[in-house]
C-alpha cells in the first residue's frame, strides 16, 4: 500500500498500530484522510478482520464519511466494512446495549428519549419528585415558578450526573434531594424500559464493569481502538474507553487539545493532556503540524490568537504551518465592520456578500458561513431577517424560529379555530402574555387567510360544526393535522419540486411539527380524542405542551448531509461548525468575553459538585474556553476570515471587546485594498457523496410502495400513527424476542411454561406504563397463547436457534444495507432465517411478496457477514403457526438486489414525485387526503 499522499508524520501514524498511540491533529491537518490511511492499511496490509477495530467519531455524519473513503480506499471489497465497530461512542454504547441487552434491566423495543421528550418525561412524572422529603426546602428560594422550570432544571443536573458517571451514593452525600430525585429518575427510566442520552453510557460501562465474561470477550474482539476528537470525551467516556482497552491495549486516541470546547457536556481536557502519562515511556506521540486548509494569514492569526493566552502546562506546544503554495504573504483574515449603526453593519454585509456574487467571486451562496457564539441573539435574527429580506436565503436551523414560521403559525391557527371554547380555554386561560398573544395573532391569522382560501373556510366551518355537534370520537390530533395538510395552502407547500434543506423549508418545518403531535399523543397518553377527554386534550396541548415548548425553544431541520445546503449563507454556532470548513467564514460575537455571570438558581450547587475532572484551574477554566471556542472558529476558514461586528467603544461593554481589540486593531478593512479579491480563489463546497444506509421495510419496501410517500415519511420526516392493534403486535412479538434469548442464555429444557408467563406480563405492564393502552383479559389471554402454542410447537426448531434479533449489514458502492434479523437457525453447514409476523396471512399477493423479497434481500447481507450459505427463509404468523417458505435460489436473491440497487440509485437521485394511488389500498394512509384532493 503506497503511502505517497502522506507526510512523514501522517506515516508514522498510519504505521503505529501497536501500543498506545496519540495524534495531536491540528486544524486542517489531514486527519481524516490520516484515519482512513490507517484503517485501510490495518485491513488490507495487515490482514486485521474488521471486527477486531473500533473507531469512535464526534458524529454519525464523520462515521459515515469514514466508512465511505475507506471503501473507495481498499481494492480488497470483500472486507465488509460494516463488521467494524465504528460510530459516536453513543452509538457504540448502544451496539454494546444491544448485544449484550440480557446484562441490563432493558429489553428490546427499549425507548430512547430526546433532548424534548426528556424534558416532558420528568415534567409528567414530577408527582414522583414532590414526594421526597427534601422537596420543598430544595426548591426555596430558586425563582423556579412552575414545574416545567423545575423539570428542566432536574433534567440538567441529572444529565450532568449520568455524563460524570457520579454515583447516587456519592451525590447524596453532597445533596440529599438531587441524589435521591436522581435514584428515582433512574428507577423511572428502568420502569418504563426507557434510556434517556446520558444514560447510553452508563448502561454501557455497567455492562463492562458487571459482566467479567463480556468485557473478556469484547476485549479479545475489539484488539484495535482509535478514538477521535479525544480532547471532547468526559469522565465516563475515558472509563468506557480504558475498561475496553485494557492494560497494554492498541489504544489510539486522536485530538487537539486547542480546540476542546465541549466542557458544558463533561468534557474535560484532562483525558487528553494526561493521556502519554497512562502509559509512562510506553506512548507514542505524534503531531500532525501541517495545515492543509489554509492560507499562511490565517494560519498565523489563529497561531497568534491561541499564543496570546498564557496557558502554563495546560497546552501541547505546536508548530502549525500551512502547506505548500499556500505558504504566503497574502492578506486572507480582514475585518467588516462600521461604527455605532446596527443597520449600516447589516448593510454592510448584505453589500460585501451581494459583490461577492456580483462579481462571480463565489458561485453560490452557501460558499460563505457566519460563526457566532449563539445564533438565538437578537442581533444575529436580525441580521439574518434583513439579509432574507433583500432576497440572500439564510440557513440557521438553531435559531428559535420554529414557532414563528408562517406555516407553523397557520397550522395552530387552524387547530384553534376548529375546536369548541377555545376562547375561554385558551385565550383567557392563566398563560403569560406573549404566548396568549402568539395563538391570538395564530388564529387572526388563519382567520384573513379564510377569506383567500376557500376551501380553508369551508373545511374550517364544517369542522368547527362537528366538533360542537356531531363528534363520535374517532380521530385523533395527527389524523387532523393529515386532513389540514391537504388544504391548498398547504398543498402548495408539498407541490413545490426537490427536497432542499432551504427551498423546501416549510414541508421539513411541517413535518417536525407532525412528531410534535405524536410525541404528545405518546406523553399525554391519549391517541383518539372522545366528547370527555376533547377539552382537557386541547387545553393541556396549548396551556402546556405548546407553551413549554415556545418557550424551551424547537430548533428547524438540519441537514445532517449537507454542512452547507445550497443556495443560502449558513449561519452557525461555532459549536455546529466543529469538523466542518468552509471557503469564507465571517465571525461574529466579538462582543464576547470570558465572564460568566453567576448562576443564582445553583450557584451553590455548582460548589458542591465542583467539577474534580476540570483539571486546569477553575478560576481559569472560563478564559481557557473562551481561547479554544475562537480559536475552533477561526480555523474553519479555508480561503478567507473575516471578523466583523459593530464597532463601539462608549459603551461600557466595549465592541470589540478586550480579548479581541489587540489583533482585531491590526487587521486591514475588507475595502482597504489589501485584500486582493482577484486572486482569491475560493474554493467550492463539495457536495456530500457519503455512504448513506438503507434499509428493506424504512426505504426499498416503502420507495417500492410509493416514492412519494417515501419522500414525505423519510425526507420530510412525517410521522405515522401508532394503535392499540400495534402494541398487541408489539406485546406477542417482544415477548418471542425474550424468549429465545432466555432460550440462548438457559436451554430450551430449562425453560417453563411460569417463565413465559412472567416475560409476558412483565412487557406488558411496560408497555402499558408508556403508552397508557390497556388489553383486556380476553386479547391477554390470547396473546399468552399463541407464545405459549409457539413454544410448544416449535422446540425442534429452536434447538437450532443461533442468534436472535442479529443486526446484519454490508457495505455496497451504492450504499450501506442494513437489517436486523428475528431469528437465525444454524443447520450446521448453513443458516436459516425466521421473520415472525403477528398479524394474518396477507390475502393479497403482492404484501406476501413483499415480505419474501425482504427475506432474500436479509439472506444477501447475512451471507456476507457470516461467510456461510443462508439456505432457506420462513415467515413465521404466530397467530395460526402457518410458515411459509422463501425461495433462496441464487438467481433470485440477485434479481432482488438489482432491483433494491435501482430503488436505492432512485432515492439518491431525488425521484420521489411519482404517486401509486389506489383508493381502496391507500385508505388507511396518512396521505389519502392529500392524494384524493389530487386525483
Amino acid at each position: 500500500m503506497k503511502f505517497d499522499n502522506l507526510n512523514e508524520n501522517q506515516r508514522e501514524a498510519v504505521l503505529s498500530i501497536k501500543g498506545p498511540v496519540l495524534i495531536i491533529a491540528g486544524p486542517g491537518s489531514g486527519k481524516t484522510r490520516t484515519l482512513v490511511e490507517r484503517i485501510s492499511y490495518m485491513l488490507e496490509e495487515k490482514r486485521i478482520p474488521p471486527e477486531k477495530i473500533l473507531v469512535t467519531t464526534f458524529t454519525e455524519k464523520a462515521a459515515r464519511e469514514l466508512i465511505t473513503r475507506v471503501y473507495n480506499r481498499i481494492e480488497d471489497k470483500s472486507i465488509n466494512l460494516n463488521e467494524l465497530y465504528i460510530g459516536t461512542i453513543h452509538s457504540v454504547c448502544l451496539k454494546i446495549i444491544d448485544e449484550f441487552i440480557d446484562k441490563t434491566d432493558l429489553y428490546q423495543g427499549y425507548e430512547i428519549l430526546d433532548d424534548i421528550n426528556q424534558k416532558f418525561f420528568i415534567y409528567k412524572k414530577f408527582k414522583e419528585f414532590k414526594e421526597l422529603e427534601e422537596y420543598d426546602s430544595f426548591f426555596q428560594g430558586r425563582f423556579l415558578p412552575n414545574n416545567w422550570k423545575k423539570a428542566k432544571f432536574l433534567q440538567k443536573w441529572f444529565n450532568r450526573f449520568s455524563e460524570e458517571g457520579e454515583s447516587i451514593e456519592k451525590i447524596k452525600e453532597k445533596n440529599q434531594f438531587l441524589g435521591e430525585a436522581y435514584e428515582k429518575y433512574i428507577k423511572l427510566l428502568k420502569n418504563n424500559n426507557i434510556l434517556d442520552f446520558g444514560n447510553i453510557q452508563r448502561t454501557a460501562l455497567n455492562i463492562l464493569e458487571n459482566n467479567s465474561e463480556v468485557l473478556v470477550k469484547l476485549r479479545e474482539q475489539l484488539s484495535y481502538i482509535m478514538i477521535d476528537e479525544y480532547q471532547d470525551t468526559n469522565e465516563i467516556q475515558e472509563k468506557i474507553i480504558f475498561t475496553l482497552a485494557g492494560e497494554n491495549g492498541n489504544l489510539c486516541v486522536v485530538g487537539d487539545d486547542d480546540q476542546g470546547i465541549y466542557r458544558f457536556r463533561g468534557a474535560t481536557i484532562r483525558n487528553i493532556l494526561q493521556f502519554k502519562e497512562r502509559y509512562s515511556d510506553q506512548c507514542k506521540v505524534i503531531k500532525l503540524s501541517i495545515n492543509y486548509r489554509s492560507p499562511s494569514h490565517i494560519v498565523n492569526f489563529c497561531k497568534e490568537w491561541i499564543e496570546s493566552l498564557k496557558w502554563d502546562e495546560f497546552r501541547y506546544e505546536k508548530e502549525i504551518e500551512a502547506f505548500g503554495d499556500k505558504k504566503n504573504d497574502k492578506i486572507a483574515v480582514v475585518k467588516l465592520s462600521v461604527k455605532n449603526s446596527e443597520i449600516q453593519w447589516m448593510d454592510r454585509i448584505y453589500k460585501f456578500i451581494n459583490y461577492l456574487k456580483n462579481k462571480e467571486i463565489i458561485e453560490d451562496y452557501n460558499q460563505i458561513a457566519f460563526l457566532f457564539r449563539s445564533v438565538r441573539n437578537k442581533k444575529v435574527i436580525n441580521l439574518g431577517h434583513y439579509l432574507e429580506g433583500k432576497g440572500i436565503k439564510v440557513y440557521s436551523p438553531r435559531s428559535n424560529l420554529f414557532f414563528y414560521r408562517e406555516e407553523v403559525r397557520v397550522v395552530l391557527g387552524i387547530y384553534l379555530r376548529i375546536f369548541p371554547n377555545v376562547e375561554e380555554n385558551i385565550f383567557n386561560s392563566s398563560l403569560g402574555i406573549d404566548i396568549r398573544d402568539y395563538y391570538i395573532s395564530a388564529n387572526n391569522k388563519v382567520e384573513k387567510m379564510e377569506k383567500s382560501y376557500k376551501d380553508l373556510k369551508n373545511w374550517i366551518k364544517k369542522k368547527k360544526k362537528y366538533y360542537e355537534e356531531d363528534f363520535k370520537g374517532k380521530e385523533s390530533l395527527l389524523s387532523i393535522f393529515y386532513e389540514i395538510i391537504s388544504l391548498e395552502y398547504f398543498q402548495n407547500i408539498f407541490n413545490k419540486t426537490g427536497i432542499n434543506v432551504v427551498e423546501n423549508r416549510e414541508s421539513y418545518n411541517l413535518g417536525i411539527f407532525s412528531k410534535i403531535l405524536k410525541d404528545f399523543e405518546i406523553l399525554s397518553k391519549v391517541e383518539i380524542l372522545t366528547k370527555e377527554n376533547l377539552e382537557r386534550v386541547i387545553g393541556y396541548l396549548f396551556n402546556n405542551h405548546l407553551k413549554f415548548l415556545k418557550e424551551s425553544g424547537i430548533d428547524e431541520y438540519e441537514d445532517s448531509k449537507e454542512q452547507s445546503p445550497k443556495g443560502a449563507i449558513s449561519f452557525l454556532t461555532i459549536h455546529q461548525s466543529k469538523g466542518l470548513e468552509f471557503p469564507v467564514v465571517v465571525i461574529g460575537s466579538l462582543e464576547g468575553t470570558p465572564i460568566k455571570k453567576e448562576n443564582i438558581l445553583d450557584g451553590d450547587l455548582e460548589k458542591a459538585f465542583e467539577n474534580k475532572t476540570s483539571y486546569e484551574p477553575l478560576y481559569r477554566t472560563d478564559e481557557f474556553d473562551f481561547w479554544r471556542l475562537f480559536y475552533t472558529g477561526f480555523s474553519r476558514a479555508k480561503n478567507l476570515l473575516i471578523l466583523s461586528c459593530n464597532e463601539n467603544e462608549k459603551l461600557k461593554n466595549p465592541v470589540p471587546s478586550l480579548p479581541f481589540k489587540r489583533l482585531y486593531d491590526q487587521l486591514p478593512d475588507i475595502a482597504s485594498g489589501k485584500l486582493d479579491f482577484n486572486s482569491l480563489n475560493l474554493d467550492k463546497v463539495e457536495e456530500s457523496n457519503l455512504k448513506e444506509v438503507y434499509t428493506y421495510t424504512g426505504d426499498i419496501g416503502l420507495y417500492r410502495r410509493c416514492p412519494f410517500k417515501y419522500k414525505m415519511n423519510k425526507i420530510f420526516k412525517m410521522e405515522t400513527s401508532s394503535g392499540i392493534g400495534l402494541i398487541y403486535g408489539r406485546l406477542v412479538h417482544e415477548t418471542i424476542e425474550k424468549l429465545h434469548i432466555e432460550i440462548l442464555e438457559k436451554g430450551i429444557e430449562n425453560i417453563i411454561e411460569e417463565d413465559i408467563f412472567k416475560i409476558y406480563y412483565k412487557i406488558y405492564f411496560t408497555l402499558k406504563e408508556s403508552t397508557n393502552i390497556s388489553l383486556g383479559k380476553t386479547q391477554l389471554n390470547k396473546g399468552l397463547n399463541q407464545v405459549n402454542e409457539y413454544f410448544i410447537r416449535e422446540k425442534n426448531m429452536l434447538n437450532l436457534l443461533k442468534y436472535v434479533e442479529e443486526k446484519i449489514s454490508t457495505v455496497e458502492s451504492y450504499g450501506i444495507l442494513e437489517g436486523t434479523l428475528d431469528m437465525v437457525l444454524d443447520n450446521g453447514d448453513s443458516l436459516e432465517i425466521v421473520d415472525f409476523k403477528t398479524g394474518d396471512v396477507p390475502s393479497e399477493e403482492e404484501y406476501l411478496e413483499s415480505y419474501k423479497k425482504q427475506l432474500q434481500f436479509y439472506s444477501y447481507i447475512l451471507e456476507k457477514k457470516k461467510k456461510k450459505s443462508v439456505t432457506k427463509g420462513i415467515l413465521y404468523f404466530i397467530k395460526t403457526g402457518e410458515k411459509i417458505e422463501v425461495d433462496f435460489h441464487k438467481k433470485i436473491i440477485e434479481k432482488n438486489i438489482e432491483e433494491s440497487k435501482k430503488i436505492i440509485l432512485n432515492i439518491n437521485s431525488k425521484n420521489f414525485e411519482e404517486k401509486i394511488y389506489n383508493k381502496e389500498k391507500c385508505k388507511n394512509c396518512e396521505f389519502f387526503h392529500y392524494c384524493t384532493v389530487n386525483v
